[in-house]
């Protein structure tokens, strides 16, 4: 008796486990274990659509643009409205070509040809003492209506020392008034208009 009941509960159990197996066995196949393998792959792809994602690249050639906007910009500078050289002695031997002023007589004279691209007014010739804070305008030595082209101001004058003493003022077409030391160059004593602004009292 105890063998037959021993023999029921064992097959019992035995179809309690076999009706289990199928139940486990059908999530295997219907699982959406595939599924998620599927999203990690379908990730990657997007990370690949970032590096696409790098057309701030070409916007380097694009600071190249200001680069050209600058020669513009160095074009517009013109040549100096008044240029200083030495007087050509044949231009000397015309003295109706020219008008002159004469600061020195000495043997230092040196005479100084101011020639104008367009009409400049109101010219002054004034020294220029300098102090720690600059050139100050000194005492007017002589004055010109105008400077036209074609016909050059010769001043004759001297050049003691290093730092030059005296100026150039002008109004230009504009009526902008400009300040400029006669100054012999230290290099290959060329003459030079230098403009300053004189200390102002």
């Amino acid at each position: 008796m105890k063998r037959f009941f021993t023999l029921l509960l064992s097959l019992g159990l035995a179809l309690a486990l076999a009706a289990c197996g199928p139940v486990e066995e059908s999530p295997a196949p219907s699982g959406t274990a595939p599924s998620p393998v599927g999203s990690v792959q379908s990730t990657p792809p997007p990370e690949e659509s970032q590096p696409s994602e790098t057309p701030p690249e070409p916007t380097p050639p694009q600071d190249s643009q200001p680069p050209e906007e600058t020669p513009p910009a160095e074009t517009e500078d013109s040549e100096p409205v008044v240029s200083a050289d030495y007087a050509d002695p044949d231009l000397l031997a015309r003295p109706e070509d020219y008008d002159l002023l004469v600061l020195d007589e000495s043997e230092y004279r040196v005479d100084v040809a101011i020639t104008a691209t367009e009409t400049v007014t109101d010219i002054q010739v004034v020294s220029i003492p300098m102090d720690d804070m600059g050139f100050r305008l000194g005492a007017v030595l002589g004055t010109l209506d105008a400077i036209t082209p074609g016909r050059p101001f010769v001043v004759a004058m001297a050049f003691p020392g290093d730092m030059p003493n005296t100026a150039l003022v002008f109004t230009d077409s504009a009526g902008a008034v400009h300040y400029c030391a006669i100054s012999m160059s230290g290099k290959d004593g060329s003459l030079l208009l230098t403009p300053f602004e004189p200390v102002q009292d």
